[in-house]
C-alpha cells in the first residue's frame, strides 16, 4: 500500500479544495491547512486548487503551488452548481502545462457528481492521471446510486459502469467504516475506508484553563439538534448554574436566534455562548477551559460520516459524550474519558456530569488521563494518516500500459447531471411548499 512517503519526487499531488474558505475559518478550511503542511513537509512537489480566496489577506501557507479556480466551490458538494463540460474545460485550462504522460495524483475530500464526471473526463486526456475521491456528501450519493426512477437509474448504472472501467486508477472513498462495505455493493465495487483528519492534532500540551471547581458543559449542536438540545435543556432547568455550567456553540446566527426564542425564558441568562467562526486561539481554548463536550448526533448523516468539530475535540484532549450508534464510538472506544450514550436517554449526561465531577477530584490522575486522551486524539486524527488513505487504494506496481480506460460517453454524463440538478430542484421546492401547508 503506497503512502506520501513512496512517491516519486517527480509524481505531482493535486489536492482540490472546492470548499476551502467556503465558511471562512470552518472546517474545510482548517482541513486544506493540515493537508498542505503535511504536504510542505513530506512532498512539496504539489498544488492547491481552490476557490478565491474571499478575504482581504493571503494566509501564510499560500504560495505559487495554489490556484484559484473562479466559483469552484459551485462544485463542492451533492450534484454541483454547474455542468461537468463546464468543470472540465477550466481543469484543462490549468492542465495545458503538464506532459500527457506525467504522473499526476488528485485527491480530494469533498466531491460532486459534477465534479467526478469532470474528472474521468480529463482522464480521456491524461492516462496517467490517478484519482482518489472521497464520497463525502452520504444522503446525496446514496440517493444517486438508489434511484429507482426509470430513466434516471439507466444513467446511474452508465455511470456505475465507467466508474468501474476505471477502478484502478480512480479510487472512490468514503468516510463511514459502518457504510463503506454497503456503499461498495451499491456501486458494484470495492470502496475505501478515508481517515479523518484534524487540523489541530499538533496542538500538544496547550495548557488547560477549565475551573477546578465547578463542572462544565460545551454543546455543539447543528441546526438539525436544537430542538433535542432545547428540550434537553428544559428538562433540567434546575441543575444549569448550579450543578453544572452550559457553553454553547452555535454554528450561525440563525441557530443562535432559534434557540433562545424557543428556550424557556428563565435559562436564557444562564447560558453562555459562541456563535460563527472562531479563530484558531478561540477555536482551542474553547475545548480547553471545558471539562467535558457533547456533541449530539441526532441525524443518521452525522451518526455515520462524524464531524471535524468531535475530532477536534479529541485531538485537543477534551472528553467527549457521543451517540452510541455513531462510528465515532466504535472508532474511539479504547480512548479515556469517553463516555457513549444512548440519544434516547439524556439523563445518562447527568449521570456523566457528576462523573466528571468526581474525576476532577483527583487533579493529578484526571491530567493524565487527560493528556493521554489528547495523545491518542492526535494520533488517530493525523494529517499524514489522512493523506495515506486516499494513497493507499492504488497499486504501486501498476503502470500506465496496465490501466484500462473504459469507454466514456461524457453526454450521458452531462444528461444526468442535468436530469438530477432539476431534480434536486423540484424536490427541494416540494419541501418549502409542504413545509409551509405544515403551518
Amino acid at each position: 500500500m503506497p503512502k506520501l512517503v513512496d512517491l516519486d519526487d517527480d509524481e505531482l499531488v493535486i489536492l482540490l479544495a472546492s470548499r476551502f474558505d467556503l465558511n471562512q475559518g470552518g472546517h474545510f478550511y482548517w482541513y486544506t491547512c493540515e493537508f498542505v503542511k503535511v504536504l510542505q513537509i513530506h512532498h512539496p512537489n504539489y498544488l492547491v486548487i481552490s476557490d478565491e480566496l474571499k478575504t482581504k489577506s493571503t494566509p501564510d501557507f499560500i504560495d505559487d503551488r495554489w490556484y484559484f479556480l473562479r466559483d469552484f466551490s459551485l462544485w463542492g458538494n451533492d450534484v454541483g452548481l454547474k455542468s461537468p463540460r463546464a468543470l472540465t474545460s477550466r481543469l484543462k485550462y490549468i492542465f495545458k502545462e503538464f506532459k500527457k504522460d506525467q504522473r499526476i495524483t488528485v485527491i480530494s475530500f469533498e466531491s460532486s457528481f459534477s465534479l467526478i464526471a469532470a474528472l474521468l473526463t480529463l482522464q480521456q486526456f491524461y492516462p496517467a492521471l490517478r484519482v482518489s475521491i472521497n464520497l463525502l456528501d452520504h444522503g446525496f450519493w446514496s440517493r444517486l446510486f438508489n434511484s429507482k426512477v426509470f430513466v434516471f437509474e439507466l444513467l446511474v448504472r452508465n455511470f456505475k459502469k465507467v466508474l468501474k472501467s476505471r477502478s484502478q486508477s480512480f479510487k472512490l472513498l468514503h468516510p463511514s467504516i459502518s457504510q463503506v462495505k454497503n456503499f461498495g455493493e451499491l456501486i458494484g465495487q470495492k470502496v475505501y475506508l478515508v481517515r479523518h483528519i484534524s487540523a489541530f492534532s499538533n496542538n500538544y500540551h496547550t495548557p488547560l484553563t477549565m475551573n477546578p471547581n465547578e463542572v462544565t458543559l460545551l454543546i455543539l449542536p447543528w441546526s438539525v439538534d436544537l430542538d433535542y438540545i432545547i428540550d434537553f435543556m428544559n428538562s433540567y432547568s434546575t441543575k444549569i448554574g448550579l450543578t453544572f455550567k452550559v457553553h454553547i456553540h452555535f454554528k450561525n446566527e440563525n441557530d443562535l436566534s432559534y434557540f433562545f426564542k424557543n428556550l424557556d425564558f428563565g435559562l436564557v441568562k444562564k447560558i453562555d455562548y459562541s456563535v460563527g467562526v472562531l479563530s484558531a486561539e478561540e477555536y482551542i481554548a474553547q475545548f480547553k477551559r471545558v471539562d467535558i463536550a457533547w456533541i449530539p448526533y441526532s441525524d443518521f448523516y452525522h451518526q455515520t460520516t462524524g464531524s471535524g468539530r468531535a475530532f477536534d475535540c479529541l485531538a485537543l484532549g477534551c472528553p467527549l459524550i457521543i451517540d452510541e450508534k455513531s462510528d465515532l464510538a466504535q472508532m474511539v472506544a479504547d480512548f479515556p474519558l469517553i463516555w457513549p450514550y444512548s440519544t434516547a436517554d439524556t439523563s445518562s449526561i447527568i449521570d456523566f456530569l457528576e462523573l466528571i465531577g468526581n474525576e476532577k477530584k483527583d487533579s493529578k490522575k484526571y491530567f493524565e488521563k487527560r493528556l493521554i486522551l489528547e495523545m491518542k486524539g492526535a494520533e488517530f486524527f493525523n494529517g499524514i494518516k489522512g493523506i495515506d488513505s486516499f494513497l493507499e487504494p492504488f497499486d504501486n506496481n501498476s503502470t500506465i500500459q496496465d490501466r484500462t480506460l473504459g469507454k466514456l460517453d461524457i453526454s450521458a454524463l452531462d444528461v444526468l447531471y442535468y436530469t438530477g440538478f432539476f431534480y434536486q430542484r423540484v424536490n427541494s421546492t416540494l419541501k418549502k411548499f409542504r413545509k409551509i401547508l405544515a403551518h
